[in-house]
């Protein structure tokens, strides 16, 4: 009886034993993987646009809303005030079309990075506290439709890179601390509204000025004079451009 008994109780000793072994050895129920991060599936354009986006919160000395709290990590559709699409080129591939960052009271520069986002189409930083300039390597962004920077500190000579883009449709930097004189070219872009009020611009209308499809202009304060003896070509012209003081007399 003591024999049979202790045989039984080595049986269950050599099963609880081996039990855990016996289990490592059965494979692992077949479980689906995490969805990767946007930007890590090898989309170069969200990888670059994370770079972009980085290198403009690290040029953010104040967020006093926290707006780019989030801005962490490599999925940058999530990050708030950035906006994804498919990509013109390749409804495969997502990519960033927006930056609305507008009203954020956010103190800093704006990185030659930001040129990475090849796709932008919107970038709203309007009402914030940037200054310096705007990058140069903005020129590069061809499919850039509408930027408002107004109401911010930035500075130097008008943004000539501007001219550069073939899609702009709107333009903004209004009261900002541009100088210098208003190139002609401008007008000879099909751009639809253009608001450079309240700069320090020295201004004079080009002949090329009534080339200009757009449908809203609104410039610095204009002398007096210079609303009076406007050519006979811009007189069609008046009701879409806007001083200062508001329209122009008749």
């Amino acid at each position: 009886m003591r024999s049979s008994t202790a045989a039984a109780m080595f049986l269950v000793l050599a099963t609880v034993v081996s039990w855990p072994l016996l289990a490592s050895a059965q494979p692992a129920p077949s479980m689906p993987p995490p969805s990767p991060p946007a930007a890590a599936t090898n989309n170069s354009r969200l990888e670059k646009a994370y770079v972009a986006l980085q290198a403009l919160k690290r040029a953010i000395t104040d967020d006093p809303k926290k707006l780019t709290h989030n801005w962490c990590g490599p999925d940058v559709c999530n990050y708030f005030g950035v906006f994804c699409a498919p990509a013109p080129d390749d409804p495969c591939q997502r990519t960033v079309a927006g930056v609305d960052l507008n009203h954020g009271d956010l103190v800093g520069t704006l990185p030659e990075e930001l040129g990475l986002l090849s796709d932008l189409a919107v970038f709203h930083l309007n009402s914030n506290r940037f200054c310096g300039t705007l990058p140069e390597s903005l020129r590069s962004l061809h499919l850039l439709h509408e930027i408002d920077v107004s109401n911010n500190q930035l500075s130097g000579g008008f943004p000539t890179q501007l001219l550069c883009l073939p899609n702009l449709q709107y333009v903004d930097i209004r009261f900002n601390n541009f100088c210098g004189e208003v190139p002609a070219a401008i007008f000879d872009k099909k751009i639809d509204a253009l608001f450079i009020n309240n700069n320090h611009f020295e201004f004079s209308l080009p002949n090329s000025f009534s080339n200009s499809t757009a449908s809203v202009i609104v410039l610095a304060n204009l002398p007096h004079m210079i609303s009076k003896q406007l050519d006979p070509e811009l007189s069609e012209m008046r009701d879409h451009i806007i001083s200062e003081s508001g329209p122009l007399p008749k």
